[in-house]
């Protein structure tokens, strides 16, 4: 699979990614919005310690859908999270722009770092291992992070804003306990105080 073969997808449970277009290469030596550090509205620094810029591969800027969109509640206008895969870019660092996340600035200044998981080979959630980057723009808040991609060619990464639990999990889980406590059921329930 080559460059142009990477894809990114979100069409699996609690998958939210709206959209992502690949940023040309004449235009990869800022990240989104065209600063080189964390800045507030203000434009003042957030840390007065300059993050090194990191050289990347390949960059994406990623959109994503409003929290609640697509269930029975309806979209709301927070998009508090994100979590989408990507198949491809083996061997790549490869730099994603979040475009469109509420402000989440205080929770990466205190050391917040997305997680990943590869499949198969790093199955097991992890904490990213290079420290993202941050603005605010107009009132608009951006993201950034890099990731080197597994070597293994059959292998898909997954992204989260935070440990991941979705649906189908927690109805796995309730089933479990359900089996593992089926036999409280037929207790009756006594106190002793009355």
């Amino acid at each position: 699979m080559d460059d142009s073969q990477i894809v990114l997808f979100a069409d699996f449970d609690s998958g939210n990614m709206a959209r992502y277009e690949r940023v040309p290469k004449t235009s990869q030596s800022q990240p989104a919005g065209g600063q080189s550090s964390n800045l507030v509205e203000n434009s003042e620094q957030i840390s007065p310690v300059q993050p090194i810029q990191q050289k990347f591969d390949i960059e994406f800027n990623v959109w994503t859908r409003p929290d609640c969109d697509g269930t029975p509640a309806g979209p709301n206008p927070n998009r508090t999270w994100f979590y989408f895969g990507v198949r491809g870019g083996h061997g790549k660092f490869i730099k994603f722009n979040l475009m469109n996340l509420n402000r989440q600035g205080r929770l990466f200044e205190m050391g917040m770092l997305p997680v990943f998981r590869t499949v198969p080979g790093h199955e097991k959630w992890s904490r990213i291992y290079i420290k993202p980057t941050w603005q605010t723009i107009d009132n608009q808040f951006y993201m950034s992070f890099i990731h080197r991609f597994s070597d293994r060619k059959d292998s898909i990464t997954y992204f989260a804003f935070c440990f991941p639990h979705s649906y189908e999990e927690c109805q796995a889980m309730l089933h479990e306990y359900d089996k593992q406590f089926e036999y409280s059921c037929s207790m009756a329930w006594h106190s002793s105080y009355e």
